[in-house]
């Protein structure tokens, strides 16, 4: 999702409040779908102005664009259903699905931090 991408890319310059909504965010941009700026400022313990500023850092125009984005994201990262894939073109069904993973391990490497892998990589391999 390129908007969780985007709150990634940019935690290092936010204010301990404004981390406060990022880190709401990622763990429940599900949920945040459905709420109001209000809502998410009592969720996060900020206030609704540090929300604003939240968004706007996050390179959002204020919080309803915000909002458009993420359920754009969560969208188009919903895999395909048993209702989309018709069993009798078994080779498109099986595009789709191999597709739909495919795109999810490239959302999910775009999110990886590499500094973090090597570091728990190089933790693998010390001796105690």
């Amino acid at each position: 999702m390129s908007v969780l991408i985007d709150i990634k890319n940019v935690y290092s310059e936010l204010f301990e409040k404004e981390k406060n909504v990022a880190d709401y965010v990622l763990y429940h941009f599900s949920h945040v779908v459905d709420m109001s700026v209000m809502e998410l400022a009592q969720k996060s313990g900020v206030s609704d102005a540090t929300v604003m500023r939240f968004c706007k850092k996050a390179g959002f125009k204020g919080f309803y664009h915000f909002k458009i984005s993420l359920i754009k994201d969560m969208s188009l990262s919903v895999e395909p259903s048993s209702g989309d894939i018709i069993m009798n073109d078994i080779e498109k069904a099986i595009s789709k699905v191999f597709l739909a993973k495919v795109d999810g391990l490239q959302r999910c490497a775009k999110m990886l931090d590499s500094d973090v892998v090597k570091h728990c990589i190089d933790n693998l391999f010390i001796i105690p």
